[in-house]
């Protein structure tokens, strides 16, 4: 291959429809060589594809190509995209972490997939920063515009994300279109969730993304969720059934979702197994990891419970580990030590509405009234904040 000045090798083995594609041993070659016509045609045909909602498509017509065309950088890009557009963000990691690109080679797709996967680990700050970097310099990218409203999402700024969405043009595609939109209906709904006197609200929202993406596995897990929460275990099972009949990328989502669901209907063995067989693939499913220490809770294995929990505690990059670690010690009549677990949770997120409200129920208890009082006012204010964030 010519013109290449610095040969780039990659060594990608991914699955792509279902099976491993051949291993390439290719420099990335620029625009400017013999192969770029080729590239060029299979980067439209790949975008079309993604556009229409056929990521499958997308992948199976770069598979097609030659082993040099499939090694242009642009290729590479749309190849990345494709897999994201999937929700295969593990395979999009992989791949990702195999390139050697120099920043001259770096092009907006492939910084757009970093930023993805960056969203994906939970770097909200760097992904909605490196978005708003992009949009600046492409503002009517569809790849980067999806990138921003989503970031804006995960960062809670609803209405951003809203304007966002509106300024992907009327003829753009249709199918993005919906999933984005799908997805900020499941951000509101989640968001809405910290509290149960806003299930009602999430149920509505999450009905109304998954008439926009039936296919969304994620969101259907979540459905299922509002809906045990509210005590519809039926209906619960027949959302979790619906989502596995399709496997996928969510399928972990959905099977974590049938653990819980056994577990609050007290069917906890089954649940605990349900978790450590989620866990031998995924050790640090933290959810899955949570919900196994409440089983062993309710098998009066509280030595177990706890130290799960700990370990959590020290790699969770959200609280989510310390308010179930409270939880645990509050059920145990271990009051202060709930108590400092607590006040570590609002140290980092201090409108947590699931902490302000168990803090105050555990210095009740401990007859400390007035900081109670305060903690009150303080969740009521809290919950109007969120409500209005969130419509």
């Amino acid at each position: 291959m010519t013109g290449v000045a610095r040969p780039l090798v990659v060594a990608l083995a991914v699955v792509l429809a279902g099976a491993p594609a051949p291993v390439i041993a290719k420099p990335l070659a620029p625009a400017a060589t013999q192969d770029a016509r080729a590239a060029t045609h299979l980067v439209r045909e790949m975008r079309t594809h993604r556009r229409d909602g056929d990521a499958r498509a997308a992948l199976q017509a770069m598979r097609a190509a030659p082993p040099d065309v499939r090694a242009n950088v642009r290729v590479v890009g749309q190849w990345l995209l494709a897999l994201l557009d999937q929700r295969r963000f593990d395979d999009a990691r992989a791949m990702l972490g195999s390139l050697r690109i120099p920043e001259a080679q770096r092009i907006v797709q492939i910084r757009v997939a970093e930023l993805h996967l960056a969203l994906v680990a939970g770097d909200v700050r760097g992904a909605l920063e490196g978005a708003d970097a992009l949009l600046r310099e492409h503002a009517d990218h569809l790849d980067v515009l999806a990138l921003e409203v989503r970031a804006l999402a995960a960062a809670g700024d609803f209405r951003g994300a809203d304007r966002a969405l509106e300024a992907f043009a009327p003829d753009s595609s249709a199918w993005l279109r919906a999933e984005l939109y799908a997805e900020l209906l499941d951000a509101r709904a989640a968001a809405l969730m910290a509290d149960d006197a806003f299930l009602g609200d999430a149920l509505g929202l999450l009905e109304t993304a998954l008439e926009e993406a039936p296919h969304r596995g994620d969101v259907r897990a979540r459905y299922a969720d509002a809906l045990v929460r509210w005590q519809r275990y039926d209906e619960a099972e027949e959302q979790i059934a619906l989502g596995l009949e399709s496997p996928g990328p969510d399928e972990t989502a959905l099977l974590r979702q049938r653990g819980d669901l056994y577990r609050e209907t007290g069917r906890v063995d089954e649940a605990a197994a349900a978790y450590e067989a989620l866990l031998e693939a995924q050790p640090r499913d933290l959810a899955a990891v949570l919900g196994l220490a409440r089983c062993r809770a309710r098998q009066r294995d509280k030595a177990a419970a706890i130290a799960l929990v700990e370990d959590a505690v020290t790699w969770d990059r959200g609280v989510d580990a310390l308010v179930v670690l409270a939880e645990l010690h509050e059920s145990e009549g271990e009051l202060e030590a709930s108590e400092a677990a607590l006040r570590r949770v609002l140290e980092r997120k201090p409108d947590n509405l699931r902490a302000c409200w168990r803090l105050s129920r555990v210095l009740a208890r401990q007859g400390e009234m007035e900081e109670v009082d305060e903690l009150v006012a303080r969740y009521e204010a809290r919950k109007e904040e969120l409500l209005a964030r969130t419509r």
